[in-house]
């Protein structure tokens, strides 16, 4: 009887060893998949937004006027290096100058003061640069990181705009294992575009109705 009781303790405890393992290898395993899916969710809504300063100009027909490309991610960041496409309308407006701020141009990949014929031509700048130094540049949610200045010359008084083509802008981030991955940009589109000879809005103050005086009744 004790011999059978001890099989039986033993049948039973190896019975909870197994289910005690298991269900810290199960809990482990559904531990690690969420922190896994939450990393890849934080990863995926990383971005940057590129911008102008200043947000617009007035320019009279043969006025220059510079345009400072900034950007600024959402989240700090160490980058390698960055595209911004720009578009603008050739017939009001031509680039004169092209001055890299943010490390310098990817060569025979970003537009540069030698391909000002290329850029006018199709009224797109291409900005690619890259960064030396073996650090990287970081970039911090606290401010924007100026990327390059564009000096224009305006041939009209007539309004346009210079936008941001978000679809094919973005930044080489550094990861933590030293590899690099393409961070998008955020469309800020049309709002976010740089006005040029945008007319004025006024809104107009409204006008006193006045109320008809009532008239004396006779009884």
């Amino acid at each position: 009887m004790y011999f059978f009781t001890k099989q039986f303790k033993q049948k039973y405890l190896r019975h909870f060893i197994i289910l005690g393992v298991g269900l810290i290898v199960t809990l482990f395993l559904i531990n690690y998949i969420y922190y896994q899916t939450e990393k890849r969710s934080r990863a995926q809504t990383v971005n940057v937004t590129f911008s102008f300063k200043p947000s617009s100009t007035n320019a009279q027909p043969d006025t220059d006027f510079p345009v400072t490309v900034s950007v600024k991610p959402n989240a700090d960041m160490t980058i390698r290096g960055y595209r911004v496409k720009l578009g603008f309308d050739k017939a009001k407006v031509q680039v004169k100058n092209i001055e890299y701020l943010l490390g310098g141009v990817s060569a025979g990949l970003g537009d540069d003061n030698s391909s000002l014929a290329t850029v006018n031509q199709f009224g797109v700048v291409n900005l690619r640069g890259e960064i030396t130094s073996s650090a990287g540049q970081p970039l911090t949610t606290t401010l924007s990181s100026d990327i390059a200045i564009i000096t224009f010359t305006s041939n009209s008084s007539e309004g346009s705009s210079i936008s941001v083509d978000a679809v094919n802008s973005y930044v080489s981030k550094i990861s933590t294992d030293l590899t690099l991955s393409k961070i998008s940009s955020v469309s800020t589109s049309p709002d976010g575009d740089f006005k040029i000879n945008a007319p004025i809005s006024i809104t107009p103050s409204p006008t006193g109705v006045s109320s008809p005086t009532p008239t004396g009744t006779t009884s």
